[in-house]
């Protein structure tokens, strides 16, 4: 009874979270969608400004020889008017007609490069104006998102099946200052545990309590990790740098997921490690990343028919992550597609495939099989 009502707890606490998140969603795509428009705006406006000044300078140019021309006419009249016969007459007569025109159309100039100094200068105050609202816009997001995080800022961790892509999607929104979140890979006589089984029971002989658990990236032949991993303070396995090769974990960007010193959680393309790498408390490196800054990683086809199993770990901010695994296959621009925008994510990273497994007793769900490396775990 009492787990029943911790479950339906649970579940009411994720709705609650669910619909303040799609309302914040979705003025935060009002306002990226606004914000879009608006920058095309500026661009326009930014060209036909910066082609407006060069007309100007044109025309001043323009304006320029013509007076030196005035210059020049109004000197030769000067020397035909003090020079006598019809010739001199018929000179004077022909140059004081082009003098005239060259008079008119310096004056036509002169009113024209007034109107485009005017427009110029309209020009300048709408670009400004707009620089103005593309500033209030980008506020208004950065708070959005300060709003989003807030509204998953739960102290408690829940879980959310999801339905979409014909498929089903069981989450994990874990709270990770509040949670004891664990890497495991070896036992105490230096044997891989390789499923969730066996990390129950050896929990189990230490008085703990395994809440939830899902493997913790790729792994070698003899189940160690495939690249950086580090387990409570300690670099395990090094940092793969390689490039090219065979497999997911190869395709860019791969990344890691850790937690610091500080309890905080970050996913990072695996070339921006240095900047933690004195800081870092546990750490899995996988690939590829699904999400980075926002974007769904370019190499992703929509539609594509690589479908797999496949589960992940989503930054919802750095206090909370989300782990999702998927029921049936999906290919990876879905997968990358549902962090971002069911959970907000701007970072999310690939963790296996068909291996995968997750223990989530607050869902029904009890995997305690599997055949693999390392695995990440929130125990009590």
């Amino acid at each position: 009874m009492l787990r029943t009502f911790l479950i339906l707890l649970g579940l009411l606490i994720g709705l609650s979270h669910c619909v303040r998140k799609s309302v914040f969603l979705a003025r935060q795509q009002h306002y990226a969608d606004t914000l879009g428009q608006l920058r095309q705006s500026l661009e326009s406006l930014e060209t036909s400004y910066e082609k407006c000044g060069r007309v100007v300078g044109l025309l001043r140019k323009q304006s320029e020889t013509h007076q030196q021309q005035i210059a020049a006419y109004r000197d030769s009249l000067r020397f035909w008017q003090n020079r006598e016969g019809q010739a001199d007459s018929m000179a004077w007569q022909s140059i004081s007609r082009a003098y005239q025109e060259l008079q008119a159309q310096n004056q036509h100039l002169r009113q024209r490069l007034a109107q485009l100094d005017t427009e110029k200068n309209d020009w300048f105050h709408l670009y400004q104006k707009s620089q103005l609202h593309q500033q209030l816009l980008e506020d208004s997001l950065k708070i959005q998102q300060t709003l989003l995080e807030s509204a998953y800022a739960s102290p408690y961790n829940y879980p959310r099946r999801l339905w979409l892509y014909e498929n089903a999607f069981d989450c994990y929104v874990v709270n990770v200052a509040r949670s004891q979140i664990r890497f495991f890979w070896r036992t105490t006589d230096d044997k891989p545990y390789r499923n969730l089984a066996h990390l129950r029971r050896t929990l189990q002989r230490q008085n703990k309590v395994l809440l939830f658990a899902t493997n913790a990236g790729m792994f070698q032949p003899d189940y160690a990790p495939q690249g950086l991993y580090i387990e409570n303070g300690q670099i395990l396995r090094p940092l793969d740098r390689q490039k090219e090769g065979y497999g997911n974990f190869y395709m860019q960007p791969n990344g890691i997921f850790l937690l610091d010193s500080l309890h905080q959680a970050h996913i990072i393309p695996s070339a921006e490690f240095g900047r933690y790498a004195g800081h870092t408390h546990w750490a899995t490196q996988s690939g590829p990343m699904l999400l980075h800054e926002g974007q769904i990683n370019p190499q992703f086809t929509p539609g594509s028919a690589n479908r797999f199993v496949r589960s992940g770990v989503g930054l919802i901010s750095n206090s909370q992550v989300v782990f999702v695994i998927s029921q049936r296959p999906v290919n990876f621009y879905d997968f990358a597609r549902l962090f971002r925008d069911q959970f907000g994510c701007r970072e999310a990273l690939y963790l296996d495939g068909v291996v995968s497994r997750m223990f989530l007793p607050e869902m029904g769900r009890y995997d305690q099989d599997g055949d693999f490396g390392p695995i990440i775990a929130i125990i009590k």
